[in-house]
């Protein structure tokens, strides 16, 4: 009998995988599992540097997200005290 490799999320979700996905991701991993040396990120530092600075706060974006997230939440606990 094989036994199924388990996939556990940051949440402690498991997630049975098939032997195929399995060595697919194992392959995956091995794959990224290089490290990239100094120069590597500063150049990738460098290249991405400023891209979005001309466009809309990224920042400002996520805090909005959260006050919507925080208003959706308090709007079902109201509910839900009735």
């Amino acid at each position: 009998m094989t036994q199924r490799a388990l996939l556990i999320t940051p949440q402690g979700k498991q997630i049975e995988l098939t032997p195929e996905i399995y060595q697919q991701l194992k392959l995956l991993l091995a794959a990224e599992s290089h490290p990239r040396s100094r120069a590597q990120i500063d150049l990738a530092i460098h290249a991405t540097f400023g891209k979005y600075a001309a466009g809309t706060s990224l920042t400002l974006a996520l805090l909005a997200e959260h006050r919507a997230e925080r208003a959706r939440e308090e709007k079902k606990l109201n509910r839900l005290r009735g």
